[in-house]
């Protein structure tokens, strides 16, 4: 797969110009994720739906003693065992995080916690007054923890179903808490990973020019060998008598598909969008058509060139 080798060396090529701008964009990825950290962290909550606590899931547990900030839902943790026969009334049993270290803060903490950070509670919509309970399911992408916080940032900066992020972590604190979304989509959406696709676009044309130069350094080198030793007397000859041939009519003029034909049998063919320019400038009246004379003279200016460039 020649074409596709070839894809794969303009790539690599342009790893190079692009590793500041990757460098760039981790180093935004990673204090956007921490400002997540800082200001998200424990705060975002999904729609709650009872249905959905089961085993494993990530939910919020509230004390009514605990000292938490009003605005957090609770302390978090994993539900890892039901027994509604055992505990009818408290049938989840959660771990709660740093449950331990909250278990020796209060005699409240230490009737409920056991001594590894677990206790049996009941969901918020049955528990008794005073009793910690579930009040809050975590969704899958939060700012918790580096790990999920990194995760999070990076899916809305790709822009990839971040509007469910965005409705879950408005509900749960403010419609402020949506500048954080649009700032990162702008700069690491719009501007990074777009500069990253431009940088890669531009080593496509820089690699397709590299290659045009080096076909027309070959066509020019062709152009030559066909009337490049010759003197101006055996030119006009040469070139009249190829006029002559392509003017089947007899009319004295070619249009710009004789000239393509010509410049072909002096072995310089011209792709369309460079042979509808040379023609434009030596069609002096837009006829759409030139005489011997233009013929002649963009001839002469093509060996020229051709010497310029060559030398």
């Amino acid at each position: 797969f020649p074409e596709c080798q070839k894809q794969v060396r303009i790539v690599v090529s342009i790893l190079g110009s692009v590793a500041n701008l990757i460098v760039l964009m981790v180093l935004v990825l990673v204090i956007f994720t921490i400002l997540g950290m800082n200001v998200f962290g424990g705060a975002v909550t999904t729609a709650w739906d009872a249905d959905a606590v089961a085993w494993g899931s990530s939910v919020y547990v509230s004390f009514p003693w605990d000292a938490l900030p009003p605005h957090l839902p609770g302390r978090h943790g994993f539900v890892v065992d039901v027994d509604p026969f055992q505990h009818p009334l408290t049938p989840w049993q959660v771990a709660i995080d740093y449950g331990a270290r909250l278990h020796d803060l209060t005699p409240a903490s230490r009737d409920h916690l056991s001594p590894n950070g677990t206790l049996w509670v009941a969901l918020k919509d049955f528990a008794g007054v005073g009793e910690p309970s579930i009040s809050a399911l975590l969704p899958r992408f939060h700012f918790n923890n580096l790990g999920s916080a990194l995760i999070t940032a990076f899916q809305i900066l790709s822009a990839e179903d971040w509007n469910n992020n965005l409705y879950d972590v408005v509900a749960s604190t403010s419609a402020a808490s949506a500048l954080y979304f649009y700032a990162l989509i702008v700069v690491g959406n719009w501007m990074l990973l777009n500069l990253f696709i431009a940088i890669l676009i531009q080593g496509f044309a820089e690699q397709k020019a590299r290659q045009v130069a080096e076909s027309l350094g070959v066509l020019q080198e062709r152009f030559l060998d066909q009337i490049g030793n010759v003197d101006d007397d055996q030119l006009d000859q040469n070139m009249m008598d190829l006029f002559a041939d392509m003017d089947k009519d007899g009319s004295g003029v070619i249009d710009k598909h004789e000239l393509g034909l010509v410049l072909s049998k002096l072995q310089c063919p011209l792709p369309q969008r460079e042979l509808t320019l040379l023609f434009r400038n030596y069609d002096s009246d837009g006829s759409g058509e030139i005489d011997f004379d233009e013929f002649l003279a963009l001839i002469k200016d093509l060996m020229i060139k051709t010497k310029e460039n060559l030398d």
